[in-house]
């Protein structure tokens, strides 16, 4: 879940919503989950192509009837959700739905990579069949090849090329669960591997599923080049899982080292951060910023006229700054570095306090968040959804951008097959060379 609820900001003046009536009450909860996404956010418009957006509405809500079932209803809602290219909007079964779904069916058993139209297996899976091996190439499942299963999950939706990174890290945490439910894969799965040679294996259920291994939401190391010794900082999640004492003694420790033992170069890496506190970035600023800064500005519905408005009172931080961070800092981003991790790369930018290596955020200099939760249960469905809109530090309306690195290097699914990290390395040669 993508969380930007600790945003010390408040969003309680909204535009007057329609109360949307229909007979049926499919159509119903689709007007109104519809009516939901276009009152949520007042800069919808700038990240969605309307004229697509309303022409998916019209003929999903053709195909809508009174026999329009649970998984149907999410199949054909699934690519407006999508097609937004936010997950702050987040389409999921209702908690009942998914039990009683989940519960009957089963799931696809493999973690997988998804690259450019290809499948890649994540990890050993040898009590399966010896050959299923990490980095095996899947050719197709139950006779559909790679490229179609990966284009039919796409929905028809057009995504720009650092889109179609972010959309493929979304089907690699969940594609045990849409491969069911949009396309109907259930129980038992033929899998195609690159040697030709096909294997029968058993699905399991969701609740036995397991997990991706367990990452820290924040840890630290030292690592070393030819002549330096380097910090490096890794921050994998921004989510408060009971108070900030858990990330402020990581960061207190860290740049504490890196003081007592001189060290000159610190690296901190938050690609595939999804987000969660602002008040976690503001405190992991508070060693490195320099000068005051603001974190961003509000964008809210005006509840008389229903126009977005932008809050003219600054959030400046920090207000107590401490003894920053003396060296150079090296910040690693990637498509995935979104929400509250993205404003955190946005303010690094635009004050200028080091050097960004990596690959663009998905999402420009407007974002949303402050999340929300409604449940349709006459379709067994919930939409999560952002109700407000965050100004970035060198947002311009008239020209919605993307914050850029100052040092484009991608890491590719072969490299994480591998287990390389060319942003990584990249980084440390410029350490190396003083840069």
């Amino acid at each position: 879940m993508f969380l930007f609820s600790s945003l010390i900001f408040s969003c309680k003046q909204k535009k007057k919503q329609v109360v949307v009536q229909d007979p049926v009450p499919q159509r119903a909860a689709f007007l109104h989950l519809i009516n939901k996404i276009e009152h949520s956010v007042p800069y919808l418009s700038q990240t969605v192509d309307s004229a697509w957006l309303n022409n998916l509405q019209k003929n999903t809500l053709e195909q809508i009837s009174a026999s329009t079932g649970t998984i149907e209803f999410f199949r054909l809602t699934y690519p407006i959700v999508t097609g937004i290219k936010d997950p702050h909007f987040k389409l999921a079964l209702s908690d009942d739905s998914a039990s009683v779904i989940f519960e009957k069916n089963k799931v696809f058993p493999l973690k997988l990579y998804v690259g450019p139209d290809e499948l890649y297996v994540k990890k050993d899976y040898r009590n399966v069949a010896d050959k299923i091996e990490h980095g095996r190439r899947i050719l197709s499942i139950n006779h559909l090849s790679a490229d179609q299963i990966i284009k039919e999950l796409s929905a028809g939706i057009h995504y720009n090329e650092n889109e179609q990174r972010f959309f493929y890290s979304h089907l690699e945490r969940n594609l045990n669960e849409l491969l069911l439910l949009l396309m109907d894969y259930k129980n038992e799965f033929v899998v195609k591997l690159d040697d030709g040679i096909e294997y029968t294996i058993e699905g399991v259920y969701k609740k036995d599923l397991k997990d991706k291994d367990t990452v820290e939401n924040a840890s630290y190391r030292f690592l070393t080049t030819n002549t330096k010794k380097v910090g490096y900082l890794r921050l994998a999640s921004l989510v408060i899982e009971d108070d900030l004492s858990y990330y402020d003694n990581i960061f207190n420790d860290f740049f504490a080292q890196a003081k007592n033992e001189t060290i000159k170069d610190v690296i901190i890496d938050i690609r595939n951060n999804y987000g969660g506190s602002t008040r976690v970035i503001r405190n992991l600023l508070e060693y490195i910023a320099r000068e005051k800064y603001v974190l961003a500005k509000e964008a809210f519905y005006d509840k008389e006229t229903g126009k977005p408005e932008v809050r003219s009172d600054a959030y400046i931080y920090p207000s107590k700054n401490k003894t920053p961070f003396k060296g150079r800092v090296k910040l690693l981003v990637n498509e995935n570095t979104f929400s509250s991790g993205h404003i955190f790369v946005s303010v690094f930018k635009f004050y200028k306090m080091g050097v960004i290596i990596g690959e663009p955020g998905v999402e420009k200099t407007i974002i949303s968040g402050e999340l929300k939760k409604e449940v349709f249960e006459n379709v067994g469905t919930e939409l999560w959804y952002p109700n407000s809109n965050f100004l970035l530090n060198g947002y311009k309306r008239n020209k919605v951008q993307s914050v850029l690195p100052d040092y484009m290097v991608r890491q590719t699914v072969a490299d994480r097959i591998n287990q390389v990290d060319p942003v990584l390395d990249f980084a440390l040669e410029l350490i190396e060379k003083d840069r």
